[in-house]
This record gives structure tokens, C-alpha cells and sequence, in this order.
């Protein structure tokens, strides 16, 4: 029995050994090069190559952004952790007194003396390691706090690398094919956000772990000389040559242009760890756009690392891949005229308002103008703005500075009431769906009357002028020219801008036939243009009847107010939608934009409007401007202050529309002695600003002798019977349209003649 059973077991060792010795051969013999190459592939490690962001350019080709070459302030990452490597310290230590004790150290070496020595050496190291952060910190202006962070941030990109180096021999020892999906920890686990293995228990380091990394990107010649001096001393610090995003026109264009950013948490989390494309992953601290062009066009700028592959402990390089430069994007804007658009808002402007000299300057508000051909944008100024190049040591600054809101592109983000403006919308639409007709007319005696009443909302501008005696009579327009009859049509009511005739309209419309006009405009909706843009708001499409509750904010979102807001953007394209007799284009910032730029939706839209509704409504918009009765007449060169008798604007006649939107007093969110915005139960509280509050000269001011505070628009398009360009210009608390509006309306104007996107030949 006993034989029996170690017979069995000498067969069970004997095949045992059989199989080992078959899967050796297979392996030594069969699979030799199999393994070969996985064991090559394991001794592998690759660096990256940095690459070259693409430029940003003007219609022109002018640079409006590039990378430029600078000196970076780098940290070797063994400095950069949490606590410094010990054995890093000891070498440095050691190399210190080899240098100091020259032909000394060996024998000091060999002495008593020498542990209390190499100590010593070893805490003057951390002395000076905390001593060069310190001096990193004062040089930049950045608190410790904001070098920690950064700090942190550079320990994960680290730590990301080695988790995805770890991944990739994982993978390959484990024979994985490209296609196969990887499991659901691996996303987590390289995002330091836990997972089912640790890479502590794998020997696996990476190059970046004894390299030096940014700490101070682009610092300047001074700090750069100040920081040389210390090299020495700071053994960790080096400075290095780099590359940094550079805006060559400063502010100019800000908002469009847009920024570089830190890329977020959540933007790594939403890039593919999986993809194909390794090299264009992003990792902690790297760059990525954020606004304007430089968000938009993202993929096309940013191009993709080079990477050289390395045995490892070796420099012997096996293979190498070029980095792929980003491509350069062109967009529509004239940078030229962007510029002095931009300085007609900061124009000084002096005002006589009865017995009262008001001087304007730096007017916050915004203005675009639009190549009605193409719906190309030549121009979109916000003032105020910031200079790109320091936005990284002001941010903190600006981001709080709730007066101004230099950060908010004015042009796309901010809707307001239009005011009048949107009456050459409820013209167009109301003569289509057949409520007016072309000489259809309405009575103004200066107060709202439906159906026999007499209401005291929505009352004409100039009654408030007949109540107060400084006009003799209240029909519609008394003064400077009287209206023989005051029965209006669209054409007259557009002319003078008379609320009367439109709250009427808008009464016989109804809420939902004016929310469908305004959403056939655009309003209520983004534009598509790829940038960051505010919707605007219109007002919510239930029919108003003659007994609802809603009947009054019917009559005020037929003159711009109350439910309707709108941005400059969408108001330039409104005047362009009218210059085009109808046709609706996709405002386009970048220069043979493709679909992937856009939104989902036709970027050219026929409205279908009457050809007769499109008549009325540009005569009247050419009277605004050229009759005597006109509210846009300031535009006008004659009525510039002091007039120049070679303005170019002369002999080209200009079709607009002014809007007087009244607001109430500008309100900023309250914050604490230390900055913080106060809320109670999750309220933001916020404060009103008063007229005269510091910081709010030469462009916060109420209108007339009241004080109401009004926003003030202007948009058009010239010239009148061949529109070139179409324009909006939007000045908050800017008074009436007619005045502060329209002064920077010829500017804008007579920029676009200087450059050649406005003449008078067809």
C-alpha cells in the first residue's frame, strides 16, 4: 500500500516536473523572443517633449497671441514634496563640503568630526531649502499658501505619471490588447481618487521625480537677476529657458482673445486616460484655454508632445517622436479697428444738461460691428477690460472687483432691456402678420389709450415734458418738430422713437406673437458665435388678453422692457437680420469656421418677412437718423462735438435705432472685511451703488435733471440703401440713446471708413 501511494506521488513529480520543464523550453526556446520583447518593453521609460502652442491671429494676420521665449524659476521635485528627501539632502550635504573642504575632505571624512559635521551641513540644506521658498514668495507676490499650491499641484502630475507608467507595464506583463477595456478602477486609481492598487508596492520610479519643475513661469529680468545671485545658495533652484503665452496687444481684445488656465480637477477627469492619443493628455499644471479663442479653439492650439524613449537607468535613447505644434487660428477681427473702438469708450466727452456740464470718460458698455455679407465680426469691444499677460498675479484683483467686472466680456455676457431697439422688431413682425400695414397709423396725444381708456403707465416720453409746462402740447412730436396730425405709422413711430404707437402694437400682438418675433430674431437664445454668451431672456410665450394680469408686461416688452434682455451681440445681428431684408446669420468670430465651432442648429435662416414690413421698417430707421424729427440724429457729423468738416462719415447716409432703457441703481454683492461675499440662507446680499461712490467717475451718472438712471443703445447699419456693417453699441447708465450712445456710434462708424469696411460706393 505504502508503495503503491509513493509511486503515485513520484508520477505526480515527475509530470509536475514535465510540465515546468515543457513551459521552460516554451518560454527559453518557443517564446524567447516573445519575451524578449516584453522584458525590453518592461526596461523601457519615456520623457516628454514639450510642444508649441499655435498662434492666434487677426483678420490681417497680425499675432494677437503666441508663445514666446522666457526664463522659467524651476524646483527640483525632490524639494517639491511634502518633506524633503533625505538622501537627496545627505548628497547635496556631502557635495557642499567636498567643494568647501577641498583637499581636506578626505581626511576630515575619515575623522571623528565628521558626523556632527555632515549634520550640521544636512540642517543649513533645509535652512536654506525653507529660505528659497521664502524668496520664491516674496519675488512672485504669491502667498504660501498659493506656492503650496502649486506645489501640490506638480506632486500629482508626478504621481498621475507613475500611476500610468505603473498602468502601462501592468497592461503589457498582463498581455492586454490596444482594444481592450481597461477596468473601472483605473480611472480613479490614476486620478488619485483611490482604486484597487497601490503603487507603493512596485519598485517604479520616474524621471520627473529627480528633474526640476516650473514653480515661476516667465519671470522677469529683475527677478530673474535676483534670483541668479542665490543659486548657489538655493541648490534647488534653477532657472531655465521656457516658453510662455504672450499677448502682444495687451487689453486689446481681452474678452475675445481669451486666457490660459491651469487645466481644473474636473477637466482631467473628463479627458480621456484611455485614448489613443497619449500624448495630448493633459496633467496637473498644464495649460489649457480658457475664454474667447483660446477656449474655443482649444484642440487646434494645443497640438501634441514629442516623447523620447530610454532604457532605464540608461541615457541610450531607443526611439524618439517630434512634438506636433498646434495650428494657428485666424479670426475675423481687425485689431486696428478693434483698438479704436475700444478708445472711443474711454473718449472724454462733455455733456450740457440745462445749467449742468457732465463729463463722460471710460463709459462702461460694449460694442460690435458685423460684415452684413458674412456675419463675420470685425469688431467687439468691452470696457473695461485686462491685460491677458498680468492676469495671473491679478486675477485675485479683478475677480473682485464688482464695480467695474473687468473680467466680463460686456459684448456677449451682459443682457440688459434694449429698450427702443426692439421696436424695429415688433415693426417687422407686426406688418408681416398683417396687425399694421405700411400706412396703417396710430394717434399719440402723448398717454397710452386702448379701446377708449386712458391709462397712466406706458405714457409717451414727452408727456412728463407737457406736465411739466417745457412743452405746449402733448401730442406726439411738439418739439423740435411737431407731427402735423399725431397719427403715426410704424415707419413715423420708429422715427421718433414713440412708445405709445408700439405699446399699442404689442397689445394687439399679444404676449406670444411678440415672444415669437423676438425668438425668430434670436433673442432669448445664444448666437452660436463658440464663446461664452448669455442667452438674454424674453418674455415667456403666454397670450396676454385684454383681461390678464400680464396685459402691462405685454405693452413693456413692446418698447424693451421689463421681460427682454439682450446683449449687444444679439442687437448687432438684429440690425444686420433687418439689413439682410430678413435673412438671420450666425455671428462667426473665426475665419473658415468649421461645423465643430459650432452648435447644433443652420447657420443661415430666412425669417420670411413681408417685403413691405422690411420697407417701413428701415425708412423709419434711415428718418431716425437723417429727419429732423429723428432721436438718432447725434450720430450725425454735423452734431459731433467740436463738428470736423473732413469726417468721413459725410456722405454716407446711416440707417439706426436708438434705446433709452430705464434701470434703477446699479447693486454689487456686499462682502466681508475679508473679501468673502456675505449670504444669508444662501442669498447672495448685495448693496446699491450711489451716484458719486468713489470709483465711479466719468461713467456712472444718472440721466437729466432726476437723475433716472437709463442704459443706453444704439444699433444700425450703414450705409442705408447697401449696407456694409452692421453696429450696437451699448453704454450702461449712459444715458439716452441719442446722446452718450450715439457719439460713440460715429466713432465706431467712422473707425470702419478709416479701414476700409465702410464707404459710400457700393
Amino acid at each position: 500500500m505504502f508503495q503503491r501511494r509513493l509511486k503515485i506521488y513520484l508520477a505526480l513529480l515527475l509530470l509536475v516536473g514535465g510540465l515546468l520543464t515543457l513551459r521552460i523550453v516554451q518560454i527559453q526556446w518557443i517564446q524567447r523572443n516573445f519575451w524578449r520583447a516584453q522584458a525590453a518593453e518592461l526596461m523601457k521609460r519615456w520623457e516628454p517633449l514639450e510642444t508649441t502652442r499655435g498662434a492666434i491671429l487677426d483678420r490681417k494676420g497680425r499675432v494677437l497671441a503666441f508663445d514666446a521665449p522666457c526664463i522659467d524659476a524651476c524646483v527640483d521635485y525632490r524639494a517639491i514634496v511634502d518633506e524633503p528627501d533625505e538622501d537627496w539632502i545627505r548628497q547635496t550635504a556631502e557635495a557642499r563640503l567636498k567643494d568647501r573642504l577641498a583637499d581636506r575632505y578626505h581626511d576630515i571624512r575619515r575623522s571623528d568630526a565628521w558626523p556632527a559635521m555632515l549634520n550640521s551641513e544636512m540642517e543649513q540644506a533645509r535652512q536654506d531649502l525653507a529660505a528659497m521658498w521664502a524668496e520664491l514668495a516674496q519675488v512672485s507676490g504669491k502667498t504660501p499658501d498659493e506656492l503650496d499650491d502649486i506645489r501640490q499641484a506638480i506632486v500629482q502630475r508626478v504621481e498621475m505619471r507613475r500611476r500610468y507608467l505603473w498602468w502601462r507595464n501592468f497592461e503589457t506583463a498582463s498581455k492586454r490588447s490596444d482594444g481592450q477595456s481597461s477596468p473601472a478602477w483605473y480611472r480613479d486609481f490614476l486620478m488619485d481618487n483611490g482604486g484597487e492598487q497601490d503603487i507603493d508596492q512596485f519598485e517604479l520610479d520616474v524621471a520627473e521625480q529627480t528633474e526640476p519643475h516650473v514653480i515661476l513661469p516667465a519671470v522677469d529680468p529683475e527677478t530673474q537677476a535676483v534670483l541668479a545671485r542665490q543659486e548657489d545658495r538655493f541648490f534647488a533652484l534653477s532657472l531655465r529657458p521656457s516658453k510662455h503665452r504672450e499677448y502682444p496687444y495687451a487689453r486689446s481684445a481681452c474678452h475675445l482673445v481669451g486666457h490660459l488656465a491651469q487645466v481644473t480637477a474636473d477637466q482631467l477627469g473628463a479627458s480621456d486616460p484611455f485614448g489613443a492619443d497619449e500624448l495630448r493628455r493633459y496633467w496637473p499644471n498644464d495649460d489649457i484655454g480658457a475664454g474667447g479663442i483660446e477656449g474655443l479653439c482649444e484642440k487646434t492650439l494645443r497640438g501634441a508632445r514629442g516623447r523620447v524613449e530610454k532604457l532605464a537607468d540608461s541615457d541610450q535613447t531607443l526611439s524618439s517622436t517630434d512634438p506636433i505644434p498646434g495650428s494657428d487660428v485666424r479670426m475675423t477681427i481687425d485689431i486696428d479697428l478693434q483698438q479704436d473702438i475700444e478708445a472711443a469708450f474711454a473718449k472724454r466727452r462733455e455733456y450740457k444738461n440745462g445749467d449742468t456740464m457732465e463729463a463722460r470718460y471710460d463709459q462702461h458698455g460694449a460694442a460690435v460691428v458685423l460684415d452684413i455679407a458674412t456675419g463675420q465680426v470685425l469688431a467687439m469691444a468691452s470696457n473695461p477690460g485686462f491685460d491677458p499677460n498680468m492676469l495671473d498675479t491679478e486675477y485675485a484683483m479683478l475677480s473682485r472687483d464688482d464695480l467695474n467686472m473687468p473680467l466680463m466680456n460686456r459684448a456677449t455676457q451682459m443682457a440688459l432691456e434694449p429698450g427702443s431697439t426692439v421696436k424695429t422688431i415688433v415693426g417687422c413682425g407686426s406688418i408681416t402678420h398683417g396687425f399694421m400695414t405700411p400706412t396703417s397709423t396710430i394717434e399719440c396725444t402723448g398717454y397710452l389709450v386702448l379701446r377708449g381708456v386712458k391709462y397712466h403707465v406706458g405714457r409717451c416720453w414727452v408727456a412728463g415734458l407737457y406736465e411739466a409746462g417745457k412743452i405746449p402740447s402733448p401730442m406726439h412730436h411738439p418739439v423740435p418738430v411737431p407731427h402735423p396730425t399725431g397719427f403715426l405709422t410704424v415707419s413715423d413711430g420708429l422715427e421718433r422713437s414713440c412708445n405709445v404707437v408700439f405699446e399699442t402694437i404689442a397689445d394687439m400682438m399679444g404676449m406670444r406673437e411678440l415672444s415669437y418675433w423676438f425668438d425668430q430674431f434670436g433673442l432669448g437664445r445664444p448666437t452660436g458665435i463658440g464663446i461664452e454668451e448669455s442667452a438674454g431672456m424674453i418674455p415667456d410665450p403666454v397670450d396676454a388678453s385684454i383681461h390678464s394680469p400680464l396685459r402691462i408686461w405685454t405693452w413693456f416688452a413692446g418698447i424693451g422692457q421689463g421681460r427682454v434682455h439682450a446683449t449687444p451681440l444679439q442687437m448687432a445681428n438684429v440690425a444686420a437680420t433687418i439689413a439682410r431684408n430678413g435673412i438671420w446669420m450666425r455671428p462667426r468670430l473665426v475665419s473658415d469656421d468649421d461645423r465643430s465651432l459650432a452648435p447644433d442648429g443652420p447657420d443661415t435662416v430666412d425669417l420670411h418677412l413681408a417685403p413691405q414690413s422690411v420697407a417701413a421698417v428701415r425708412e423709419g430707421m434711415r428718418r431716425v437718423v437723417n429727419s429732423d424729427a429723428g432721436t438718432g440724429t447725434g450720430i450725425l457729423p454735423e452734431n459731433q462735438d467740436p463738428p470736423e468738416a473732413d469726417d468721413p462719415l459725410r456722405g454716407i447716409e446711416i440707417a439706426g435705432k436708438t434705446g433709452s432703457a430705464q434701470t434703477t441703481l446699479m447693486t454689487i454683492p456686499l462682502r466681508d472685511a475679508d473679501g468673502e461675499i456675505v449670504k444669508v440662507n444662501g442669498r447672495v446680499q448685495r448693496v446699491p451703488v450711489e451716484l458719486g461712490t468713489p470709483g465711479t467717475e466719468g461713467w456712472y451718472q444718472g440721466a437729466g435733471a432726476a437723475k433716472h438712471m437709463v442704459h443706453a443703445w444704439y444699433i444700425g447699419y450703414a450705409p442705408a440703401d447697401h449696407p456694409q456693417v452692421a453696429f450696437c453699441v451699448m453704454v450702461e447708465y449712459g444715458e439716452a440713446g441719442g446722446i452718450v450712445a450715439a457719439a460713440i456710434a460715429h466713432d465706431v462708424l467712422e473707425a470702419c471708413v478709416r479701414h476700409g469696411y465702410l464707404s459710400r460706393s457700393r
